[in-house]
């Protein structure tokens, strides 16, 4: 009966009587050997819950036994990695219990029949209890036995993985404590009382017939279904509006949120009333609605909609889920580099005041590339410019003094003189006595005037890249306070200075910066040597190596990469499992419309197009949901990449393209694949002519 052993429920009660119910032994031992066999001739149903259990609790060991590792409080840089384990542990703790509590309501549902019956043979409901309650115990103790053996196999490899990713030294061991199988056991258990409990709620509030009928239930059909398919569609709208209006500001990460919320929240109205509501206004078009081929596949879609909207929301959801975490994932390790560039155009900076008695440069180039050539590397974009640093205010129009309680938005100013600018750029430029060349490192200033502390200027040109200048330029970046501002003459610098309070003279520095090209010993070699020669000479205000930096991001973004993919493949299997599970409930549903439907008499071929169109339907639908999903969202997955640094987003949209048809081709194979046991259920005679080989028995 609807693939459990129903017969041998009924076998093993009418062999000992329902006198053997007297004895209190005999009864839990008919309890715990009822509630064994269950286990082990239920494979269909209880194998993939286990098994999704023992993933899950593979996941959360290994993490646990890393974040517990001794090893993690002695590397150098692993604290970034550490950080983001935990908060990635965190995080799939959240995600697992409503997933194993989803998982654990279909499984309940296929057993409420058979337990039904049992009530009905005269089993009582404690006993019923108890029965639960072992095959409770089993699953936990096999997942944790399953996932613990796992993680004791595989953690070694994956915290390879992870100190590699991280670029932290591989020649650390991994130390093994008791703390990671308690918490793991402990969490696990939680979880398992808690869909104990919830399956014992159940089973003693339904009546025997109630309980027995209960499995042929679907999902309560919602109740205003005009109005619920109004509001998912307004929330639908909402998230892809906050998607498309979101800039590179401050409030990206808010509108991230609100806008994954809005899109969850319409995406299980739209599935749940707005599917119904829409078949139910082709069903009142009769001319369209009273066709054979038309009658048949709305109605039957209608059916599965009904019953099974939840879920295939949760299909979109996860699909979503799943490819952009990857697609963030595959971003992020092809795009180090790039990061890396952004954040550090030049490994080696210095500074000096020309105020405290630093004279000249030219001679500081040349015994930098001596130094070079002594510890064996490359000086690459040497450079050595005289600016003046201060910070204003900026208004419309203007920049004015920070005076503290002004009004404005504070801005970082770099400040130099045409002479030091041409020497730099090498180009021929010219300006008037009130002109200015403009350099912002986000979007252009957008306007050729420009008052600077009270005095009126032409923006001549706005640069697109400045050498001297900390930051490249990234338009999207509205946040970004940056100006560089090129003024005619030394006079026009000491007047600017003067209006901000400055001393053009005693206060402008001299900065000196290059990229050290070689091997890690070399390098290192060469930038110890190189602080000492510089810290011996006058003027000398600070040097900075930003390798250590460097190091450090390359470790966080190695953490994230690891969470990525323990994230993304985390949505697979949660997909995965939503998937074989709705088709082994739609499969036993549609053993009886099958059966129906040949005896009105429709032939077997219009019975298994019928159904296979409806199947088809039901299962790429939620597909189609999520690739426009991703499509909108794409453009919110490049600001949240700007937001650290990734600013390719040719890159990001190439990798998005990628991941969609992998998945896709991964979800499509997962179909067919699950299909099969749908259609082994369906009517197991007749596998073969509808496309699929049938299983071995």
């Amino acid at each position: 009966m609807d693939g459990f052993q129903m017969g041998m429920g009924r076998g093993m009660l009418k062999e000992r009587g329902m006198g053997s119910w007297m004895g209190e032994g005999r009864k839990r031992g008919l309890v715990f050997r009822l509630a064994a066999s269950s286990f082990r001739r239920n494979g269909t149903t209880y194998l993939p819950y286990l098994a999704a259990c023992a993933f899950s609790v593979f996941v959360f060991f290994v993490f646990s036994l890393i974040i517990n590792s001794d090893v993690s409080r002695n590397l150098p840089r692993v604290a970034y990695a550490t950080m983001l384990l935990v908060l990635g542990q965190s995080l799939l703790c959240l995600i697992m219990v409503p997933f194993l509590c989803y998982t654990n309501s279909f499984l309940m549902k296929r057993r409420k029949r058979e337990l039904g019956l049992y009530r009905i043979l005269g089993m009582e409901r404690k006993h019923i209890g108890w029965m639960i309650f072992w095959e409770a115990l089993f699953v936990l103790v096999l997942a944790l036995a399953l996932g613990i053996g796992m993680g004791l196999l595989f953690a070694k490899m994956l915290f390879l993985v992870l100190l590699n990713l991280a670029r932290l030294p591989l020649q650390a061991t991994l130390s093994y404590t008791v703390r990671p199988f308690l918490e793991t056991a402990a969490y696990f258990g939680v979880i398992m009382l808690l869909n104990l409990a919830w399956n014992l709620v159940q089973v003693y509030r339904v009546r025997p017939l109630e309980l027995e009928m209960e499995s042929a239930k679907g999902e309560k059909e919602v109740k205003h279904l005009g109005l619920w398919s109004l509001a998912g569609l307004f929330f639908l709208c909402a998230g892809y509006g906050t998607v498309l209006g979101s800039q590179f500001d401050s409030g990206i990460f808010n509108d991230f949120f609100c806008s994954v919320l809005f899109v969850v929240i319409g995406t299980y109205f739209l599935f749940t009333s707005g599917s119904v509501r829409f078949l139910k206004t082709l069903k009142g078009r009769h001319g369209f609605y009273y066709r054979a081929e038309n009658f048949i596949t709305i109605n039957g879609l209608l059916g599965r909609m009904k019953k099974n909207a939840a879920g295939m929301a949760n299909i979109c959801i996860f699909s979503t889920m799943a490819i952009i975490t990857l697609t963030c994932t595959v971003s992020l390790y092809l795009g180090v580099p790039s990061i890396m560039d952004y954040r550090y155009p030049y490994k080696v900076q210095a500074q000096f005041l020309p105020g405290m008695g630093f004279q000249e440069e030219e001679g500081l180039e040349g015994a930098v590339d001596a130094l070079a050539q002594e510890t064996g590397v490359e000086v690459r974009d040497y450079q050595g410019y005289f600016v003046l640093r201060c910070t204003g205010l900026l208004r419309t129009g203007e920049i004015v003094p920070d005076m503290g309680a002004s009004a404005g938005k504070r801005v970082a100013l770099e400040l130099v003189d045409l002479e030091e600018y041409l020497r730099l750029a090498g180009s021929v430029e010219t300006l008037g006595p009130t002109e200015v060349l403009l350099y912002t490192a986000g979007p252009d200033y957008g306007s050729d005037s420009l008052t600077l502390a009270g005095e009126a200027f032409r923006v001549k040109k706005e640069l697109q890249e400045a050498s001297f200048f900390p930051k490249n330029k990234e338009d999207k970046l509205s946040w970004q306070e940056h100006y560089a501002i090129v003024l005619p003459g030394e006079e026009a610098l000491a007047k600017a200075a003067a209006s901000f309070g400055l001393d053009a003279s005693a206060q402008r520095i001299f900065q000196m910066e290059c990229n050290p090209v070689g091997t890690q010993e070399a390098v290192e070699a060469f930038s110890q040597r190189l602080e000492q020669l510089l810290s011996s000479l006058p003027g000398f205000a600070y040097y900075v190596d930003h390798g250590e930096e460097m190091s450090n991001d390359e470790s966080m973004y190695g953490g994230l990469l690891f969470i990525g993919i323990v994230f993304g493949l985390s949505f697979l299997i949660c997909l995965l499992m939503i998937l074989y599970y709705k088709q082994v409930t739609e499969g036993f549903e549609d053993q009886r419309n099958f059966e129906i439907l040949e005896k009105v008499g429709m032939d077997k071929a219009e019975v298994q197009g019928t159904i296979r169109r409806q199947v088809s339907m039901v299962f790429y639908l939620p597909m189609a949901g999520a690739l426009i999903h991703v499509a909108v969202g794409l453009k919110m997955v490049i600001l949240l990449m700007g937001a650290i640094n990734l600013f390719e987003p040719w890159l990001i949209r190439g990798c998005a393209a990628g991941v969609l048809l992998v998945f896709a081709a991964l979800y499509v194979f997962a179909y067919h694949q699950t299909a099969r046991v749908y259609y082994r259920i369906v009517h197991r005679a007749e596998v073969d002519s509808l496309g699929a080989k049938p299983y071995n028995s």
